[in-house]
């Protein structure tokens, strides 16, 4: 299940972002919901949320880091722990996601634009919904061993 999930959050998020860098020019924008929600073509060479700007390699050491940490509590992860599970693929496929934009273009494309929040993409999306899930899971299991 993990790779599946990590895998619907990958092709999701490099298709959504090629048809941005396709169809809309950088720094443009187009409202998608009135004034709440907008397609904005940014490109980050910062962490999720466009955090760190100005710290390009060390976010692509770090990506590298967090897919093969990933990796390795993938291997670990309990079989009977299927949430656990979705949110390290929903973490790995938005970390990968984002490497793949650093690797081709020395930035990450964001798209996604509420005006009240930095810009992001759907790979910021899983990493954010599944570090929250795997938090989730290992609370939730450490207070029923206490």
């Amino acid at each position: 299940m993990l790779i599946a999930v990590a895998l619907v959050v990958l092709v999701l998020d490099r298709v959504t972002k090629v048809l941005v860098q396709h169809n809309l020019a950088l720094n443009d924008h187009v409202p998608v919901l009135g004034d709440l929600l907008w397609i904005d073509h940014t490109q980050n060479t910062g962490i999720s949320f466009s955090i760190a700007r100005s710290y390009g390699g060390v976010v692509f050491v770090f990506d590298i880091i967090a897919i093969l940490f990933i990796a390795y509590l993938a291997r670990r992860a309990p079989k009977d722990e299927p949430w656990l599970r979705v949110g390290l693929g929903l973490v790995l496929g938005g970390a990968v996601g984002n490497v793949i934009d650093r690797i081709l273009a020395g930035s990450v494309t964001d798209f996604i634009d509420f005006r009240i929040w930095p810009v992001f993409n759907l790979a910021d999306m899983g990493i954010t919904v599944g570090a929250l899930i795997i938090a989730w899971r290992l609370w939730s299991g450490s207070k029923q061993e206490a």
